[in-house]
């Protein structure tokens, strides 16, 4: 598979017979050595063969590798194995027939029988664990990872694949390191996720260019360096760069590759490349010359470089002929077995070819088949967050495009649900398994193991953050926390393998129409959920006895209009600059406003609170902001009204995660205490490494002795990533704190905030908890992103209360408030949202969260917080309380803070009742 906009299937295999990999697969292999162990005791040895048989035996098997990896010849190949298995049990040699089944094995697998390839490599596993055969096993564990990954079984491939890499490690063998490695790589291309794979294809090219001669391949160095180098071109068209990804598939045809598997993977990646950059003649001729080499040799990788060849034909307009192709191609694929990772695809391309030649009804069942097939993958897909995501970002396409579809059928009901159901999935079924109490049920070697691993990456954690680093150092430390955060990922997925509880985990469903009338909405409330599209966008306006439905602009007209508006809305603010800062930013937010809501405002008369679902680069607008036309009422002291004039706001990933959230929390009980608050840390350490992609956050102000908000906002102080105390987060806890009576409050400030407190503190005893205080985050690697603490210098944690971490806290909280810089933002996902802070404490048990959308000023969050407190204390709704703490600041005596800026950073996400 090839993410990416365009969605092109791949033709590259996985399976590898013996040692060497051409993508995930082997061009070139030679034989299992003889195991290095002692021998097994004497009445389990085989006769000795008879010379004749082991002779015959022999030469098939060189035929058969010939056959598969230089001729192409697959259906022969698979006659040669079946030849040589059974001279091989003749003899009684298990050893033999260990290597006889794994060529039998991937010669099914190359002409697309993978179930009879996985039926062969599972009993080859087992015959290599009955004979102690640990080379052979490991190749055997790594075929089986293939048909796995090909079947959308990502999270049970992962987990092969990493056993079969422990093994080589064990044996220290190159060149199934190398082919582990390269197939790790290609599984995260596959699962949209190509930063992953740099790692470990770059690990494997270092291998490949260090193999030595073999006996079955003059040049093993040449051929694994050729099967790198493709899956580092396919890296880079994944992320969009596709002039380096031609620079590295232009060295793998410079080198010509041997074999025909390998022949046809790079010029499917050519194909792929070509098209992406809009070189729509030029990918169909790369395509041309790939399809005879795939059908002389019964490749398995046909029906993909058809199907392939039908999406470059729609690009140039060639609808009959794109149509054909994608049938010739779905044919083909089922009469091999079926891929369900490649049907959807296919399928979601006819119906995209059906609707452009009007053929709604056509278009529609194909879609749906579509679908099906994605929501029986989904339930396989890799179950962390981040594996989850990518595959829902890969198949968002499908239900936007049919969402779009059913609008034009005039069902606007389903069209809705169909965006529901491609809709923050990974965050459904992630919150499903932190809250079923599965971590609690770790034996005590599996809790010492996972502490260890944490222990370790706080470690390296601790050590990046040191003074003076030389480059070098950074890059080690760098490389040690990569390989620190797998080990972890790899626990976790064994963790799962072992605990029968998890596949008998309910995910939730996403809800209908009916359901969130009935479980989110009330009669004062109205659901506005967006879907952002490609020549056109849609909103839905859903109150407690009404759907609307409107048409927006397209998706990058409105992410070019956002973009602008964020640029304007965050910039430095004085009051010398104040008005013309207003004055530019008016025009903006007007039109915003009739981009994205105007087309369904009668549906929102009546209403005082909106629940806005956003989608793509709306999650990083504050809707409050939107300023009303002029025909919604006379201009105030501050010009034309604001949205949040007029409705209280909350937001949320999906309408079925707000529901669901509430449905979890249903049954709690009322948690004894009200507030918790950790405000003013110490650390010990006075600066941090910026790294690419990491955000600035809470940042003190450059005069804690002013209060005057002027000055402070002149200063530009913000709450941003540092080391320094922040003055105004003491004062912010204390105000706080002073709402409630001591045996209700447990506030830790100065050095008292620390992280261990947080891990140790009975935090389910709490109604509100409260992060006053640094926060970072890393929109590259999410789970690094964190809020700071104090620490000591002998602690044994590294300071920082990172989002792995907060995932594994157990919360009761109606709310939860991250007073800090930017907490509400992280890795923007297509279809999911945003990965980050807010979403770690909604899996640890809170209700509501509250986070900032860019650099809060110090001054003005600290009145604004308080305000909010004292607006809860007061009895009103979490959404309606931070409204009223906003108008607060809009209408202070401190004209400074009238502008945006400082009142609409923080956002309620959640219910907001």
């Amino acid at each position: 598979m090839k993410p990416g906009p365009r969605n092109w299937l791949s033709s590259s295999v996985w399976i590898c017979v013996f040692f060497l990999s051409c993508s995930l697969r082997s061009p070139a292999q030679q034989p299992i050595q003889q195991p290095s162990a002692s021998p097994a005791p004497a009445q389990t040895q085989p006769p000795p063969p008879s010379s004749d048989l082991a002779e015959q035996e022999e030469q098939l098997i060189k035929k058969c590798n010939e056959q598969l990896n230089v001729k192409g010849q697959f259906k022969d190949a698979e006659e040669s194995a079946k030849q040589a298995l059974e001279l091989s049990q003749k003899m009684g040699d298990k050893k033999r027939i260990l290597v006889a089944m794994l060529y039998l094995g991937s010669a099914y697998y190359d002409q697309g029988r993978r179930p009879e390839a996985l039926e062969v490599f599972q009993n080859t596993a087992a015959l290599a664990r009955e004979t102690d055969n640990r080379k052979g096993l490991s190749r055997a564990l790594n075929n089986i990872a293939g048909v796995l990954g090909d079947l959308g079984r990502y999270e049970d491939s992962i987990s092969y694949l990493y056993q079969c890499l422990d093994v080589a490690r064990a044996l220290g063998d190159q060149p199934m390191q190398f082919t582990a490695l390269l197939n790790v790589g290609q599984l995260y291309i596959r699962l949209g996720d190509p930063d992953k794979a740099e790692a470990p294809l770059l690990e494997s090219l270092r291998i490949g260019r260090e193999m030595k001669h073999s006996d079955l391949v003059s040049n093993p160095s040449k051929v694994a360096t050729e099967a790198s180098l493709r899956l580092l071109g396919d890296m880079e068209i994944a992320r969009e760069r596709f002039q380096p990804a031609l620079k590295y598939l232009d060295q793998v045809r410079e080198s010509h590759p041997d074999n025909a598997q390998a022949q046809i993977e790079l010029l499917d990646s050519l194909a792929v490349a070509h098209q992406r950059l809009g070189e729509y003649q030029r990918a169909a001729e790369v395509l041309q010359e790939a399809i005879p080499i795939a059908e002389k040799a019964n490749s398995g990788g046909y029906p993909i470089l058809v199907a392939n060849l039908g999406e470059t034909q729609e690009s140039l307009g060639q609808m009959n002929e794109a149509l054909a192709s994608e049938d010739r191609a779905m044919t083909a694929l089922r009469r091999t077995g079926g891929n369900f990772d490649e049907e959807w695809l296919i399928e979601r391309r006819i119906g995209h070819i059906d609707r452009a030649l009007a053929r709604n009804e056509e278009a529609l069942a194909h879609y749906e088949n579509s679908i099906h097939t994605i929501e029986l993958l989904r339930a396989t897909a890799l179950n962390t967050e981040t594996g989850r995501a990518s595959f829902a970002a890969r198949s968002r396409m499908v239900y936007a495009e049919t969402a779009d579809l059913l609008y034009d059928m005039h069902r606007e009901a389903e069209a809705l649900e169909t965006a529901e159901l491609g809709r923050a999935r990974a965050f459904l079924d992630i919150l499903a398994m932190s809250r079923g109490g599965l971590q609690d049920e770790l034996r005590p070697e599996q809790r010492k193991r996972e502490d260890e691993i944490l222990a370790h990456i706080s470690a390296v954690q601790k050590n990046l953050w040191k003074e003076n680093l030389s480059p070098d150092e950074e890059r080690k430390l760098k490389a040690e926390l990569t390989s620190a955060e797998d080990d972890l990922e790899t626990f976790h997925l064994q963790v799962r393998q072992s605990n029968p509880r998890y596949a008998s985990i309910q995910y939730p469903e996403p809800v209908n129409v009916s359901r969130m009338q009935k479980d989110l909405l009330d009669a004062q409330s109205v659901l506005v959920e967006f879907l952002l599209g490609e020549k056109r966008s849609l909103v839905w306006a859903v109150s407690k006895e009404k759907l609307s439905v409107g048409i927006l602009p397209p998706r990058k007209e409105i992410e070019d209009e956002v973009s602008a508006y964020r640029k304007a809305l965050t910039g430095k603010i004085s009051t010398l600059t104040l008005a013309a800062s207003l004055a530019e930013m008016t025009p903006a937010c007007t039109k915003l406003y009739s981009s994205l809501l105007q087309p369904v405002e009668n549906a929102l008369v009546g209403a005082r609170r909106l629940v806005i679902v956003p989608d793509g680069a709306l999650d990083y607008l504050p809707f409050e902001t939107l300023v009303l036309p002029a025909r919604h009422g006379a201009s105030g002291e501050n010009g034309p009204p604001y949205l949040l004039e007029k409705f209280s706001i909350v937001y949320g990933p999906s309408a079925s995660a707000l529901v669901v959230v509430k449905e979890m929390n249903r049954e709690k009980d009322h948690p004894p205490k009200t507030l918790l608050a950790f405000g003013d840390p110490i650390i010990d350490v006075s600066a941090a490494p910026a790294e690419n992609g990491v955000q600035a956050t809470r940042a003190p102000s450059q005069e804690p002795e002013s209060k005057s908000a002027a000055t402070v906002a002149e200063e530009y102080a913000e709450r941003g990533f540092s080391f320094s105390r922040l003055p105004y987060t003491r004062e912010e806890v204390l105000g706080i704190s002073m709402l409630y009576s001591p045996n209700q409050r447990q506030v830790y400030l100065g050095e008292r905030a620390r992280e261990e407190t947080v891990k140790t503190e009975n935090l389910e005893d709490y109604r509100y908890i409260h992060f006053a205080s640094h926060a970072f985050v890393d929109e590259i690697h999410p789970l690094r992103s964190g809020i700071l603490f104090s620490r000591g210098s002998l602690s044994t944690e590294d300071g920082v209360l990172q989002m792995g971490e907060i995932m594994r806290l157990k919360l009761n909280a109606d709310l939860v408030t991250l007073s800090a810089c930017s907490t509400g933002l992280g890795k923007l996902v297509n279809g999911e949202g945003i990965l980050g802070l807010t979403r770690a404490f909604f899996y640890a048990g809170a209700r509501n969260v509250t986070v900032s959308l860019w650099n809060v000023n110090d001054a003005s969050t600290s009145t604004l917080m308080k305000a909010f407190y004292e607006n809860l204390n007061r009895g009103l709704s979490k959404s309606a309380a931070l409204r009223q703490a906003k108008l607060t600041l809009l209408h202070s005596k401190e004209s400074v803070w009238h502008h945006p800026y400082f009142w609409a950073a923080f956002v309620l996400v959640g219910e907001g009742r």
